[in-house]
């Protein structure tokens, strides 16, 4: 496929994977239309708020956080403390090394693709909770996403989530205080990391 072209090119196919989900945005946008949707509550979906000091947190957000946790933690046993993240990793680092020893690494690449895209449509459904969604909210999404790599490193769990903290909290500060200045304080990070450390916080060299 596509991406097989640019294999040991982890920027580029960083890049094309991007343009890609642009284009399936689009077409998503054509057949769906725009208007935005929230997920209505259920009675077995958490509900009210939790009181601290004087300030109140939806229930159904701390949910999403615990469980966003999880998730990460899973992800990460997975990937260095079991036999698959193994290979997974050894055929990011060797794809033919690790074919030539017997193992079907472009299905084992095929489930990731699998288990990464059902992981997405999780997190669609469970963040439809917490705000809207329509056909093009992927497309913000993803510029987040990948601002979020470009500063963890690519290949690293810890790096993801730490990235998405730091941008997280970026992202909601700016747009209390300085709102029109959003955007600039997202990716001024990205950019200065593609100037002083290219590989990421804990990207591999």
């Amino acid at each position: 496929g596509l991406l097989r072209r640019l294999a040991n090119q982890e920027m580029a196919e960083v890049l094309v994977t991007v343009g890609v989900s642009f284009v399936i945005a689009d077409l998503a946008l054509v057949i769906f239309g725009g208007t935005p949707r929230s997920m209505t509550t259920t009675a077995d979906m958490p509900s009210g708020s939790l009181e601290i000091g004087g300030f109140s947190y939806p229930w159904y957000r701390l949910f999403v956080i615990v469980f966003t946790v999880l998730i990460g933690v899973a992800l990460y046993v997975v990937q260095n403390r079991t036999r698959i993240g193994a290979i997974v990793r050894a055929g990011v680092d060797n794809r033919e090394m690790t074919a030539a020893i017997g193992i079907k690494i472009n299905r084992v690449f095929t489930g990731v693709f699998i288990f990464g895209a059902l992981l997405a449509g999780l997190a669609g459904a469970i963040g439809s909770g917490v705000t809207s969604v329509s056909a093009a909210s992927g497309t913000e999404i993803l510029l987040y996403a990948m601002v979020v790599v470009i500063i963890g490193g690519l290949g690293s769990v810890t790096g993801a989530a730490v990235g998405a903290t730091a941008i997280g909290l970026i992202d909601a500060f700016t747009k209390v205080w300085f709102p029109e200045f959003a955007y600039f304080t997202v990716f001024a990070p990205m950019a200065i990391m593609l100037v002083v450390r290219p590989r990421g916080l804990f990207g591999k060299v």
